[in-house]
């Protein structure tokens, strides 16, 4: 079904006729992707030059774009993330088709620092959520993502000691010194540092 509507007409329109003449735009547009999408890929798997002759066909597509585009018509990718470009979206679009699936639309678990387990939208996901909830090709677990805040604990522990101009630049541990930052060090100070073995 074709919804043309223009301005002067949506100015008569109730706001529950705009909703649905919006909605069913969306639901063609998603429809014509997918389609388009499948077209793309068949084209390019049949012929692998119709790759580049498209591309050069269509310039204000980017290559990021095309790429999405392709992983939809390979039934890789749900069309809906061939637009969205947001941060936790790109990290969707690498996971499994079931995940895209699923969290696209249904609240993502997140272990809060409390220990608690939220549901939480992929769409309010913010840059340090998504770090912990999506390894490099799936959806985190609650263990998973526990296994991860502590590991990024140790992390910003090491970075803070590291980088702190009081941290010491080496230690001594079992009697084998280990050097914690790069450093120039002259005979005299070499030569304390094993007066302390």
């Amino acid at each position: 079904m074709s919804v043309a509507v223009k301005t002067s007409e949506s100015n008569s329109m109730t706001a529950k006729e705009v909703i649905s003449a919006i909605r069913t735009c969306l639901v063609n547009g998603i429809s014509e992707i997918e389609r388009a999408g499948k077209l793309y890929a068949q084209a390019i798997t049949k012929d692998p030059s119709m790759k580049e002759a498209i591309q050069e066909a269509l310039p204000e597509v980017s290559p990021s774009f095309w790429a999405r585009f392709e992983r939809v018509g390979r039934g890789h990718a749900i069309a809906q993330l061939v637009y969205d470009t947001s941060s936790p979206a790109k990290s969707l679009i690498k996971c499994p088709l079931s995940d895209q699936q699923n969290y696209y639309t249904e609240p993502l678990p997140y272990l809060s620092e409390d220990g608690s387990v939220l549901k939480v939208s992929l769409h309010y996901l913010g840059k340090d959520q998504v770090k912990q909830v999506f390894a490099p090709d799936h959806v985190r677990g609650i263990p998973e993502q526990k296994a991860w805040l502590e590991q990024e604990k140790k992390d910003k522990a090491k970075r803070v000691r590291d980088f702190s101009p009081d941290a010491p630049s080496y230690e001594i541990v079992k009697k084998k010194v280990r050097f914690l930052k790069d450093t120039e060090w002259d005979r005299k100070s070499l030569a304390q540092i094993l007066a302390k073995l």
